[in-house]
């Protein structure tokens, strides 16, 4: 191969790990902080909501999570992931007590007007559960 021909893939090769690595930092900071659960919902319809004695979800730049409580003598915390999947953002969640945790969920932000106030929505979805949050 040419010289030309290399430096032209090494530059396409940098400008594609860079823009993944701004996508992947972009979706993750979006990610941090804490939201307040709005839905916990089973795929047949079942509303979990009203089994949640806390109602928040926080992730930590760190990687540690804090869940939703749906039982008081479980512990809150977990391990979170990124990862990207062609054009679709998951979170995997990982060594939570509470095991409809521990799963895969697409990852969705979207935005709501309330009166003045712009609210930033997560949607997390998996096969088993679906998890609304606002922040």
């Amino acid at each position: 191969m040419s010289k030309r021909i290399i430096l032209n893939l090494t530059l396409i090769f940098i400008l594609l790990v860079s823009w993944f690595c701004c996508t992947s930092q972009k979706v993750t900071k979006e990610l941090h902080g804490t939201w307040v659960v709005e839905n916990f919902i089973l795929p047949e319809g079942e509303m979990l909501w009203i089994q949640l004695k806390v109602n928040m979800i926080t992730f930590n730049k760190d990687g540690a999570c804090k869940l939703p409580v749906r039982d008081l003598s479980k512990s809150d915390t977990a391990i979170w992931r990124y990862k990207k999947e062609e054009s679709r953002h998951f979170i995997i969640i990982e060594s939570a007590q509470d095991s409809i945790f521990n799963r895969k969920f697409q990852m969705t932000f979207s935005e709501r007007t309330q009166g003045d106030a712009v609210i930033k929505v997560l949607t997390l979805s998996s096969i088993w559960l679906m998890i609304k949050c606002s922040k």
